[in-house]
């Protein structure tokens, strides 16, 4: 293997290598070859010290047969390892060991010799990214896990295409039980693509809320569905993403009543199960709107006049709209009193929303907001409902801004259904200029 200049025995010793091993690392993670790493410096003849080469061929000796004799060539190791005094002793020494460990099936074997490979620094660039990775690969089998992630990381950050990446790096924090960790590193990533001008993948956005919701965070786990529906703005993401709100805030008719709304305008309401508690949440306060959504189930046909609750729904429901509306110009004017205490117009506001009038509504809220003895989540929910159906997405998106507590998960599905608002008209523009 090692060739010596006998004449020159007081020098360096260099001869030509040539480990041509491929290593296979199949691990949970993924599965890869490595190949046995070059020099990093090609040009340059390799510095080996006389007492390793002859360490060095002691061990080789044992690789010769038609079986490499492993536990020979390990006995072999201490005094290889003893004659190091180079970098290329260092590294060749590494190689070997590798070599010997993948035959032999000792994974701490091989994990020295990756970790002597890198250390002696005569990797190539791509080589040394691919001993970060491998190395990565092994500390992950041996469940050291934040050495894992380490390599993985830094394999990756100097070119090596880690496969999966985002999946693995959190998938490795996941089983740390570092989940806030985890979490920010997928969001830290999320949020480098959109300052890029790229999507984030909705297989990262869907890893982040299934680890955040099965941790019980549920403030972040509503976070990332609001960004699914913002970048994957699909029916099926529109009726999931609210109807998980629904599970969480079903004791709150309010924030029921305006999730609804939203999936009414979004995806649109297709189950038994979205008419019905529509029309609880509004029969008894919002006539108007319960009248409107029953005869939307019955023209689907998800609804039917035999049912009890929608028979309850429609009786006397015209009489019932009609004296509200008879009842609104005195309403209002209580609303607009000096000194009002802004009840009255909240509660105006409430219900030209559900007359369809938001432009009445709009004005109601504006007067009632501020006002201390209503709530300013509602009121500002309310508004910006209003000001969208009016056309005024950013107004609207303003009015979302201001909404805090629960409601605001409520808020912020509306202002991602607000931009998409905000886009249309600018859409049209560009089409008709294009024509």
């Amino acid at each position: 293997m090692f060739t010596c200049n006998r004449t020159k025995a007081d020098k360096r010793i260099g001869s030509n290598i040539a480990f041509a091993v491929a290593l296979m690392c199949g691990t949970a993670l993924t599965a890869g070859v490595l190949e046995t790493p070059a020099y990093a410096q090609k040009e340059q003849k390799p510095d080996y010290s006389k007492a390793f080469v002859e360490a060095y061929s002691a061990v080789e000796a044992h690789t010769k047969g038609l079986v490499v004799d492993t536990d020979s060539a390990k006995a072999a190791f201490p005094a290889m390892i003893a004659a190091i005094s180079t970098a290329d002793d260092k590294m060749a020494a590494g190689q070997m060991m590798v070599t010997i460990a993948i035959s032999a099936k000792d994974v701490a074997l091989q994990r020295r010799g990756y970790e002597m490979m890198l250390e002696s620094g005569r990797a190539s660039p791509e080589d040394n990214a691919r001993l970060l990775f491998n190395s990565g690969q092994l500390a992950y089998t041996e469940g050291e896990y934040e050495l894992a992630r380490t390599r993985i990381m830094a394999a990756s950050e100097v070119g090596y295409p880690v496969p999966d990446l985002e999946n693995t790096i959190s998938g490795i924090y996941f089983l740390e039980g570092r989940h806030a960790e985890g979490l920010s590193y997928l969001k830290a990533v999320a949020e480098a693509a959109i300052a890029r001008g790229e999507t984030p993948s909705e297989a990262l956005i869907k890893r982040a809320f299934s680890a955040a919701y099965n941790e019980g965070l549920q403030d972040q786990a509503l976070a990332w569905t609001a960004m699914q529906v913002q970048f994957y703005p699909t029916d099926a993401n529109w009726t999931n993403v609210i109807a998980l709100r629904r599970e969480y805030f079903d004791e709150d008719n309010g924030i029921v009543l305006d999730l609804l709304r939203l999936l009414d305008r979004t995806a649109g309401l297709a189950r038994d199960n979205d008419y019905i508690s529509y029309i609880r949440v509004t029969n008894v306060r919002y006539p108007a709107e319960t009248q409107r959504i029953v005869a939307q189930g019955l023209a689907a046909g998800v609804l039917t006049n035999d049912r009890i609750i929608v028979q309850e729904a429609q009786n006397g429901i015209v009489a019932r709209v009609a004296g509200l509306r008879q009842d609104m110009p005195d309403l209002e004017a209580d609303a607009r009193a000096p000194g009002a205490d802004g009840v009255d117009a909240k509660a105006a506001g409430d219900i030209y929303l559900t007359l369809q009038q938001p432009a009445k509504a709009e004005e109601m809220y504006a007067i009632a907001a501020g006002k201390p003895e209503v709530d300013q989540n509602v009121t500002n929910m309310r508004m910006g409902i209003a000001q969208l159906d009016l056309g005024k997405a950013e107004a609207a998106k303003a009015s979302f801004a201001k909404v805090t507590g629960d409601y605001k998960h409520v808020a912020d599905l509306w202002s991602v259904y607000a931009d998409t608002m905000a886009d249309a008209p600018a859409a049209i523009a560009v089409t008709e200029a294009a024509m």
